[in-house]
């Protein structure tokens, strides 16, 4: 490897495209050498990991002695590790540290004051500071979270899920005159199909009279038990299973208004993609993404994930309104939510150098 370019290591949960963006970023505009290290691709959310010239390693396919040695081989600069949920991912970050490196710990829980989070800021001192040089964190509720653990602001990084909203962006202009000239009556969820995150959105959706509905849909994109719910099978819903980035983009131009009503999500990076490309929002405010991405009145509604009723409310208002303020509202959306983007992702990465 040429001399000067900088190594990063990936320890990972999931892959998620977000990551998968940033990567391509940090290829393309800074040339790093990058190894991933990551869990089993889920079924029900496989994210394509097709960046070439970067290296994939599946954790299950190594016990920890050979992912510290491919570590030791490869010879990073900067270690992110998911979270600390994984002992070994730990293990490695621990090991670098001490020889010098910086290591990034990217964590996306809301900071809430129970008693558990409260022991970890006790603890952090002697568990995770010794460990990790900088938090990575989504928002402004896992700043605090991450201060508390004993960061102080000049190492807490922010921007952790930024994706790439130019995909999503050159969506809203290409579908932007269609749009005008007949708005799509449709709501669009997209996700895992499990009870926390969708099941709210269609129980609610589900409750309204066809008079309600006034001829709105709901389009469905994604794979999980929920699936299966006899809900599903109404001539409101279109269900489109799960699809890759390249081919959820085309959605946008048959949908109007984008849904996360979640009775729990740290994050939600949809809501930012969705509103990169220019659709109203509808968002739970347990959902940590609509704290930053989602202006009460201006590109959508915040409500109580865990109430049908506000959800059904907002569903109606949205169902009220004219072409010509949800066509405003998504305009909005865009302005709001594209500058976070994964060039801003790998210039932050890149930061810590």
């Amino acid at each position: 490897m040429p001399a000067g370019i900088i190594r990063i290591l990936f320890l990972c949960a999931h892959p998620q495209p977000f990551l998968v963006a940033g990567i391509r970023q940090l290829k393309a505009q800074f040339n790093a050498a990058i190894m991933v290290v990551h869990w089993p691709v889920p079924d029900v959310s496989p994210t394509g990991l097709d960046v070439q010239g970067v290296i994939f390693i599946d954790k299950s396919s190594s016990d920890i002695g050979s992912l510290s040695i491919m570590a030791d081989e490869f010879g990073p600069d900067i270690i992110y590790a998911a979270g600390w949920m994984d002992k070994d991912y730990l293990k490695i970050c621990r090991k670098f540290r001490k020889a010098g490196k910086t290591t990034v710990m990217g964590m996306d829980t809301q900071w809430k004051g129970f008693p558990k989070q409260r022991l970890h800021t006790v603890m952090s001192p002697f568990t995770l500071r010794p460990i990790f040089s900088y938090a990575w964190v989504p928002g402004p509720i896992q700043h605090e979270y991450a201060r508390r653990l004993g960061f102080d602001d000049k190492h807490i990084l922010d921007h952790l899920y930024a994706p790439d909203t130019d995909l999503f962006k050159k969506a809203y202009e290409r579908f932007l005159q269609p749009k005008e000239q007949s708005f799509p009556k449709t709501f669009l969820y997209v996700g895992r199909l499990v009870a926390y995150k969708f099941g709210p959105l269609l129980k609610a959706f589900s409750s309204l009279s066809e008079e309600e509905r006034a001829g709105w849909k709901l389009m469905v994109a994604g794979k999980g038990p929920m699936e299966h719910e006899p809900e599903m099978r109404s001539d409101a819903i279109v269900y489109k299973g799960f699809l890759q980035q390249d081919k959820l983009v085309e959605l946008i131009g048959e949908a109007g208004v984008f849904c996360l009503l979640s009775t729990e999500e740290p994050w939600g990076t949809v809501i930012q993609e969705f509103a990169a490309a220019g659709m109203p929002v509808l968002a739970s405010k347990q959902c940590g993404a609509s704290h930053v991405y989602v202006k009460e009145g201006e590109n959508g509604y915040i409500c109580d994930g865990r109430n049908t009723n506000e959800i059904k409310a907002v569903l109606l208002k949205m169902i009220g309104m004219d072409a010509k303020e949800l066509l405003k509202m998504g305009a909005r959306s865009m302005q709001i939510a594209s500058p976070d983007n994964s060039m801003v992702w790998a210039k932050i990465l890149m930061s810590v150098v």
